[in-house]
């Protein structure tokens, strides 16, 4: 008994050495679609947020933990694979964004995966106990996983995911001239292009909208309304407004970005080597999702090839990612075009695999001819390289406008696009008669560099968000959602209302004109009128 008594003091001396238990808030990130434009941008902020104590995590498929391999310290938590047939590559088509063929397979992907999923969620949730879970805007089973649960939810997202403000909306084709100075007919048709856009969107994701609300219903989660002002949920949007056309931001929306990569692969020795030995160099690369149809092949390369005989430039390296092989033996083989000099050049050089951020620093390279995806194009701004876009669809139509906007860039149509225009375009960028092209992106550079700064701002907010945050919102980035809007209506309204107007007034005149006749033939019946009084009545 006394033994114990006196274990008891030494048993207490050890628990106050050892100070209180501290437990790291956890900060966690899920993204399972989407490449390196998605993904890498996140990783950065998760690895300062993890220098200031927290515990951060990368949660996704294996395949994705390429990501990671130069962050050692960020955590990995890996997903069961998918139990569908359909692909990524599935959801993209080239000619029409949200087309029949890309909402049946994001129907059929969403009804094979997104039961499942939000049960795998909401498991590792409860189990590893999150304070913030980004998810990223892909990601709508971690989001209202999340919302199930009362964990914070960031969105992450490198184009704006948003309701359009209530005073106005961006049309992308006028994003190159002064909206001001145009007509009222010219607005009136640009508002009609919008909504029935709008229109066509909704009508083709309505499938996919009723079958996520059956399965919502079926395993009892309620979906969390991101878009709305007070839904709780932060945004983070790894943009600036020279590449995004500017508009009012809601409390809960923060432009954090471009984020610089700080850990880029470096070049491989055959990459160096050819960099270093040419002095005009052209990179072509259309990411990961995207291939050039045969036509556009051919216009690309007869425009390369006709610079590259005028002494314009001295090379290009071209990354292949996706890129049939047998399209080259079709152009070799085409008997219409002048390829001569083109075969066994080593001047020219198709890579598989190009760590492009390399390539874009290099000295040697002058021009990127791009898809215009929004990571390709912060590479290009971060290394001041003018930029030829050969947009596809999705946000690059829009990201090729801002660039030729900012006068850094010139924009292909690839439906019109021949090998002489490209050729032009090209010799446009490298002569660059003015230097315009070089002041500008060098302005662009400096631009982003100040703004990539903004990194610390978003490991800021994940601090606020992990230790402040009431039952799962950020209730201090919460903002009331107006019932009803002052009467400046947007465009659509605008045209609403003017043929409203129109038909209202012509219904009047109308109305008018029924009872002015029932009116004429009552007074006139039985009595003959002076011509004061007939022109009173008419």
């Amino acid at each position: 008994m006394k033994f114990s008594w006196y274990l008891l003091p030494l048993y207490a001396a050890l628990v106050l050495a050892q100070g209180p238990v501290a437990t790291e808030p956890k900060i966690f990130f899920l993204g399972t679609m989407g490449g390196i434009s998605h993904t890498a941008w996140v990783i950065e902020i998760l690895d300062l947020v993890r220098t200031r104590g927290y515990n951060v995590s990368y949660v996704s498929y294996q395949a994705n933990q390429k990501y990671i391999k130069n962050y050692p310290e960020v955590g990995f938590i890996p997903l069961q694979d998918p139990n569908t047939s359909v692909h990524f590559n599935d959801f993209f088509d080239l000619e029409q964004a949200y087309s029949k063929k890309v909402v049946a397979a994001l129907t059929s992907y969403f009804k094979d995966t997104f039961a499942d999923q939000l049960s795998e969620f909401i498991h590792l949730m409860n189990t590893e106990k999150p304070d913030v879970m980004m998810c990223d805007h892909t990601a709508i089973a971690c989001m209202d996983a999340a919302h199930h649960l009362n964990i914070t939810v960031v969105l992450t997202s490198t184009v704006k995911v948003r309701d359009e403000p209530p005073d106005q909306f961006s049309d992308v084709t006028t994003l190159d001239s002064d909206i001001v100075s145009h007509s009222y007919v010219t607005r009136l048709i640009a508002s009609y292009r919008y909504i029935r856009e709008r229109l066509r969107i909704l009508l083709g994701i309505w499938p996919l909208d009723i079958e996520l609300k059956r399965i919502r219903r079926q395993v009892k989660v309620e979906k969390l309304r991101y878009v709305a002002p007070n839904s709780g949920a932060v945004k983070l949007v790894n943009q600036m407004f020279p590449l995004e056309n500017p508009y009012p931001l809601n409390a809960n929306e923060h432009y954090i970005g471009p984020i610089f990569i700080s850990r880029p692969q470096p070049l491989s020795d055959k990459l160096a080597t050819f960099l270093d030995s040419h002095k005009k160099v052209v990179y072509v690369a259309f990411g990961q999702m995207y291939t050039p149809t045969q036509h556009e092949f051919n216009a690309l390369v007869q425009a390369l090839l006709t610079n590259y005989r005028h002494g314009i430039i001295d090379g290009f390296i071209w990354a292949t990612v996706g890129l049939p092989t047998s399209m080259l033996d079709i152009f070799q083989s085409n008997r219409t075009i002048n390829s001569l000099g083109f075969a066994n050049n080593p001047d020219f050089l198709f890579e598989q695999w190009v760590p492009q951020y390399s390539v874009l620093n290099h000295t040697s390279t002058k021009l990127f001819i791009s898809h215009a995806g929004t990571a390709s194009t912060h590479e290009a701004v971060f290394n001041g390289v003018p930029i030829l876009a050969h947009p596809f669809s999705s946000d690059q139509p829009a990201n090729a406008m801002q660039l030729e906007k900012a006068g850094v860039a010139l924009v292909n149509d690839r439906k019109t696009c021949t090998a002489e225009s490209i050729s032009r375009k090209i010799k446009t960028i490298m002569k660059d008669r003015y230097s315009e092209f070089v002041t500008k992106a060098n302005e662009l550079r400096g631009l982003a560099y100040i703004a990539s700064r903004r990194k610390s701002l978003a490991a800021d907010i994940l601090e606020q968000l992990a230790l402040y945050s009431r039952h799962g919102k950020a209730w201090f980035y919460q903002q009331d959602e107006p019932t009803y809007y002052l009467f400046i209506p947007s465009w659509y309204k605008l045209c609403l209302a003017y043929i409203a107007i129109k038909v209202g007034s012509l219904g009047v005149r109308t109305f008018r004109k029924q009872i002015s006749e029932m009116a004429y033939r009552t007074w006139t019946q039985g009595r003959d009128l002076t011509y004061g009084e007939s022109k009173k009545l008419q």
